[in-house]
Order: C-alpha cells, then structure tokens, then sequence
C-alpha cells in the first residue's frame, strides 16, 4: 500500500484497471442468484488480479494493441499442420490492384501455446469460407522477419474464390512443402 493519502470518494472509486478486474470477475462469476456468489467473485477477482501480473497475457494484449498489429481483411481458404514446426499453415485469399492473391500466415506453436487447438477448431468449423480480419504479429528471429496470427475476427461468409479447390490445394500443399526451403510468394492469377 502507498503512503499517499487518498480521499473517501478516491477510495471508493475505483480506477480503470480495478474496474475492469472487477467486470472480468462478474462476467465470469455469472448471475447473482446462488448463496456463495460472493465468495465466487472474491476467488474471480483473485484469478483475474492475478491473470492480469501474467507476463504471457500481457504480452497477448500488448501485441494485439500494437500498431505492427493492424487487422486486414481476407478470406480463409485452407490449412494444413507443418510437422517440423509444430505451427498450422493458414491460407488466405485476399485482392489487391493485381487481383486476387493467395498468401499464408502461421499460427504460434500447438506445443507452447494452449489456445491454438481452440483456434483451430473455430476456424475448421465456422470460419472456412469466411471473411475475417487478420490481426497479424511481426516476429523478428535475426534478421528475418516472420508474421504470426495473433487472431481472427469473423466478418460473415465470404465470395467464391478466384481460384479452383485443386489450385487451391495444390498451392497450400506446395508452400507448407516450401516451409524451411527458400520461400516463394503466394500465386497470383
């Protein structure tokens, strides 16, 4: 505790860090309809005070809030799972002044990070097909530079591609084979 003398309204009032453990806590203790409610949010407040020190949480939002991390819109097409890199290939159609364009993005690591399963399965079951926004990551390794899915936000069914299924698998299967080899850019048509 600070030494700083605090008024009874600043005391009371609680900042926006506290405000927003505070909702976190309610939303996840649920309605207050049950005699232990308020030892449930109590313990909530606890988890997410805590959750909210994790440097991997924080560093989830400092990422996602960065200007490196501008969304951009594009359409799911496929992915496949690289093997050697433990990380899912996720095919994105997109247009730009020269048409339509395939490119990839790769997911963090299946063995270090928890949440790429859950994002797996909601792309497999309700985001193929779809527009979505693409909030990218840039990590740096070297000299190289490599973009990441920091997350998808889903934007409603997508158009046809411009591509066929066959083009379109052939040219997913072919850069996850590329991965590790010297890269080759997403086919244009």
């Amino acid at each position: 505790m600070s030494n700083q003398t605090r008024t009874k309204r600043e005391y009371f009032e609680p900042g926006a860090v506290e405000a927003s453990i505070i909702a976190a806590a309610a939303s996840m203790t649920g309605p207050n309809d049950h005699a232990d409610w308020n030892a449930q949010m109590l313990m909530n407040i606890r988890e997410v005070a805590t959750m909210a020190r994790d440097w991997k949480f924080r560093d989830t939002v400092n990422d996602l809030l960065s200007e490196d991390a501008t969304p951009f819109a594009a359409i799911i097409r496929g992915f496949e799972f690289h093997e050697s890199s433990q990380r899912y290939v996720i095919q994105l159609e997109s247009k730009d002044k020269d048409g339509p364009k395939l490119e990839y993005i790769n997911t963090n690591r299946v063995d270090s990070d928890a949440s790429v399963d859950l994002l797996m399965e909601i792309i497999e079951d309700d985001l193929m097909g779809n527009s979505v926004l693409v909030y990218k990551l840039v990590e740096a390794k070297g000299e190289k530079k490599y973009r990441s899915l920091g997350h998808v936000k889903n934007l409603g069914p997508g158009d046809d591609s411009e591509f066929s299924d066959q083009e379109l698998e052939d040219d997913l299967l072919d850069h996850v084979e590329s991965i590790g080899k010297a890269q080759t850019g997403g086919r244009r048509r």
